[in-house]
């Protein structure tokens, strides 16, 4: 007898029992109309049905360097203020502002590779429950065409009440809190001196912004601030030092560095950590570390 393949085996093995456990049914198909018995799939035709997965249960947050990974270990998460284009057009063009943030995503981890490209082959992945419960949510990809960004140009309107009046700061908050969520579905993108078209809303952004600004801290800076994209240091210091995400070890899921001889280091730079953990905690963050070109590999 001829050896069957374990997959092929198991089909083999239900049409057995299939045929052993159903009637003939004659005169109409088994799923036509008037048919009695249904038949059920068969395991091959139950796994080509299993959904893929496109979200995961750990919000992934990159940086371009080890010392920028090892910092939030240290410290923890300070927001930077980022400059974003609005998904619609003012009067003067795309508004653009800098809003304060701290970006993650929502990427099962075999698929993170296209996203290290762009943002950094280090990372740290935070539990998805932790970012709920501190408020961390995703980000609202519209258009210029959407009835939400038409929502969002009225709300502006009479927030600001744009030449018939004071502003109408309540309401503006609001504007701002919807503002800080919002993005571009696509656009584009300068790196490396090239520029080019984005689909944003394939990097399936989780954003925390910070709802509590203390006295000295700006909750949003103009663009005309900026110089080479970058925000004035004195407000930077000032949102970091008002402003922070703290985290727990148990928090986090992931310490992702690139290289592969890199672990070793982490895990001595970690060990040597003397703020915040405990030896232990330490010693239980030191399983958590592996490399990009590991992911590459083996994901």
């Amino acid at each position: 007898m001829p050896t069957i393949a374990a997959a092929d085996g198991a089909d083999i093995g239900w049409r057995m029992a299939r045929s052993a456990r159903l009637p003939r049914c004659y005169g109409a198909p088994p799923h036509s109309v008037g048919a009695k018995h249904h038949l059920p799939l068969s395991p091959s035709q139950e796994r080509s049905t299993e959904m893929t997965t496109i979200s995961s249960s750990t919000l992934f947050h990159f940086t371009r360097s080890h010392e920028s990974l090892l910092s939030i270990l240290r410290h923890t998460f300070w927001p930077n203020y980022c400059l974003e284009t609005m998904p619609f057009e003012d009067d003067h063009g795309e508004p653009r502002n800098g809003t304060p943030m701290v970006c993650f995503c929502d990427i099962p981890l075999a698929s993170t590779s296209e996203h290290m490209g762009k943002y950094g082959r280090y990372a740290i992945g935070m539990g998805k429950k932790w970012g709920i419960a501190n408020g961390i949510a995703p980000v609202l990809y519209t258009h210029d065409a959407s009835p939400i960004s038409r929502g969002i140009r009225e709300l502006m309107d009479q927030g600001l009440r744009i030449g018939k009046g004071p502003v109408n700061n309540a309401l503006w908050d609001e504007v701002y809190r919807i503002m800080a969520f919002t993005k571009p579905y696509e656009g584009h993108v300068n790196r490396a001196g090239v520029r080019s078209k984005v689909r944003f809303n394939d990097e399936r952004e989780w954003r925390w912004v910070p709802q509590d600004f203390p006295d000295g801290v700006q909750r949003a800076i103009d663009s005309s601030q900026f110089v080479d994209g970058r925000p004035p240091k004195d407000e930077s210091e000032a949102l970091h030092k008002g402003c922070q995400l703290h985290f727990g070890p148990s928090d986090i899921r992931y310490i992702i560095v690139q290289k592969e001889d890199e672990i070793l280091p982490t895990v001595r730079d970690i060990l040597a950590i003397k703020e915040s953990f405990s030896q232990e905690e330490k010693t239980l963050l030191t399983t958590r570390v592996l490399s990009s070109e590991q992911i590459r590999e083996d994901f």
